[in-house]
């Protein structure tokens, strides 16, 4: 069973690689968010999506081209802009699409500001999409004693906190030249289309469920 998020330990192994890795971890995690944004976006009809993994997109082309330092400042505000306010919708993934505009708001902002912080600033906001989404998804008890324990044992949950694991480890292994490694970081990642909130379909599925 994987541990529990720890904001501590994470920057703790994030300080540790080339800041080029530290914004292609983020970017993946931004990737997973996105799915949730556009079930959100189709069920309210809000739009929003083709901006954000436009930003997305605009991140991969800038590591892509060997850069990790930009002024992405515009594209953070966008991102920023795309974010719902939570008491205007109704829908069980608004808070998951809030955290995804915020998100991908970081890392563009963590492009110029080049802080590890901003990144776990950022990573933090998957771990609670993740969370309110569990508890929505098994109508838990929010009073309940051992509630983080169980969400912490949801399949969901310990399958975003194996994959950020994972996802550090693989980056660990790569020579630490942004221009040497690029491409196996994107021959694993670029075309993903993994959900922090399960697939995709399992995410439409709970979304129109609820309206």
């Amino acid at each position: 069973m994987e541990p529990a998020f720890n904001e501590d330990e994470l920057k703790e192994k994030l300080v540790k690689l080339p800041f080029w890795k530290q914004l292609v971890f983020l970017l993946i995690v931004c990737q997973r968010l996105i799915p949730g944004f556009h079930v959100f976006a189709a069920e309210t009809g809000s739009g929003g999506t083709s901006q954000l993994a436009g930003l997305l997109t605009k991140a991969w082309d800038t590591l892509l081209n060997g850069v990790s330092r930009a002024d992405l400042s515009n594209e953070a505000a966008q991102a920023e802009s795309l974010a719902p306010d939570t008491e205007d919708f109704d829908s069980d993934l608004v808070s998951s699409a809030l955290d995804a505009a915020v998100a991908i708001s970081l890392l563009m902002k963590a492009f110029s500001d080049q802080k590890t912080d901003t990144i776990v600033e950022a990573v933090t906001l998957v771990r609670d999409s993740v969370d309110m989404y569990v508890q929505e998804l098994e109508d838990m008890d929010p009073a309940a004693h051992d509630l983080e324990e169980k969400i912490l044992e949801h399949e969901l949950m310990q399958k975003e906190l194996k994959r950020q694991r994972e996802n550090l480890d693989f980056l660990s292994t790569l020579d630490d030249d942004i221009s040497v490694s690029m491409t196996a970081v994107k021959n694993k990642w670029f075309d993903s289309e993994e959900s922090c909130l399960g697939t995709s379909e399992q995410a439409r599925v709970h979304g129109i469920k609820h309206q």
